[in-house]
């Protein structure tokens, strides 16, 4: 059986694929996203990522945008089940 790839996503795909604001940035983040939940690779999100995310969505968005944020990051811990271990 072949191993899946392991990724790193960066700030940039995190954030298009939850705001869902450049299209075609927003297919290719889907497409790993997906592969994610399907099993064909691994991610792991850095922490750091995670910081830049909130801090960018709080200085482009608002405070409004900031509080459903938290809705945003909530589907990604859907994707994979372990992704909390």
């Amino acid at each position: 059986m072949p191993r899946s790839a392991s990724i790193l996503p960066d700030t940039n795909v995190v954030l298009r694929y939850l705001l869902q604001d450049v299209p075609d940035q927003y297919g290719r983040a889907e497409k790993v996203f997906e592969d994610v939940r399907t099993g064909k690779a691994k991610a792991v999100i850095l922490e750091s990522v995670l910081v830049d995310c909130v801090l960018l969505a709080k200085a482009r968005h608002g405070a409004g945008r900031l509080l459903s944020f938290d809705k945003d990051l909530n589907k990604l811990s859907q994707i994979s089940p372990d992704a909390a271990r």
